[in-house]
């Protein structure tokens, strides 16, 4: 009997060991020096040699290359970046950030600081509303995955660095899709989804293809500067005050409205569909315009 009662206290004595010191070893064995899980739970005490957290400011400063991973649901904090210059951080997870939950002060899902850059390599990023990814004096590159927003800015690069976006979609469906005003946002790569308003200026890249679908007027208005040597297939609206500069590489598919705006065409305008084009001022150099079954209402304004 005292055989079988002492027995039973080492196996005791064993589980609490295993609970107390082996599990969280491996609920720590996720994150790395060139990892972090944002499924687990950080304090001021993690540091790895490429990267530390601070839980005052829910914000992870960066100083070498590292890949972030797993799945957040309706956060509440924004989530902050500071990236040292020349270091990259590769975005995998997927995370939703609810602002209607959030306090005042948290107004963006993500924010990224300091110089570095921030690439959305697949996965996803959405908010509710406010400002999905927030960025300042640093790059943004979107090269598969998704950010997205419901009512808000899904990417706002008004104080930031380059903003390149090379795959992967971005969108809102109530908003801005993209706000750039400080730089000049490249499209580059294969084929690009924007689905909301963009604003500011536009580099579509030789053999790019920037694709502005139509839904919910007055959305997806392409509003600022655009230099196209690749391909815009425009089912929504080019808007009044914007100037289109289609390069001889360019080609220009409107499905959609081409309004009160400037174009100089080098390169190819196909205006297909119930496509419309009205009261703009259009430069043609030695170039081709196809009308299909779409309308042109060109007004030559001196």
């Amino acid at each position: 009997m005292k055989k079988k009662n002492f027995a039973s206290f080492v196996l005791v004595i064993m589980a609490v060991f295993l609970s107390v010191y082996i599990a969280p070893m491996a609920a720590f064995s996720v994150s790395d020096d060139d990892t972090i899980n944002l499924e687990e739970s950080y304090s001021d005490s993690n540091y790895f040699s490429s990267w530390s957290y601070d839980s005052n400011e829910n914000a992870f400063s960066i100083i070498g290359d590292v890949t972030i991973k797993g799945t957040v649901k309706n956060a509440t904090t924004t989530l902050r970046f500071n990236i040292a210059p020349h270091i990259t951080v590769k975005w995998v997870a997927d995370y939703s950030f609810s602002r209607a939950n959030a306090s005042p002060r948290n107004i963006s899902a993500i924010d990224i600081f300091d110089g570095g850059s921030f690439e959305v390599v697949s996965g996803s990023i959405s908010s509710d509303d406010g400002i999905t990814i927030y960025s300042k004096s640093s790059t943004v590159i979107v090269s598969g995955g998704s950010v997205s927003s419901e009512q808000g800015v899904a990417i706002s690069n008004n104080d930031g660095g380059p903003l390149i976006i090379s795959g992967g979609s971005v969108s809102s469906d109530n908003g801005n899709a993209i706000s750039n005003t400080s730089t000049t946002t490249l499209v580059s790569g294969g084929s690009t989804l924007i689905w909301g308003n963009i604003y500011g200026n536009f580099t579509i890249a030789e053999g790019a293809i920037l694709n502005v679908p139509a839904e919910k007027p007055p959305l997806n208005t392409m509003l600022g500067r655009f230099t196209n040597y690749g391909t815009i297939n425009n089912f929504g609206t080019i808007n009044h005050n914007t100037v289109l500069v289609n390069k001889l590489s360019g080609t220009i598919n409107n499905f959609g409205v081409i309004n009160e705006g400037i174009i100089r065409n080098e390169g190819k305008i196909n205006t297909v569909e119930n496509g419309f084009t009205r009261r703009g001022r259009l430069i043609n150099d030695f170039s081709v315009i196809n009308n299909t079954g779409g309308a042109v209402e060109i007004v030559m304004q001196p």
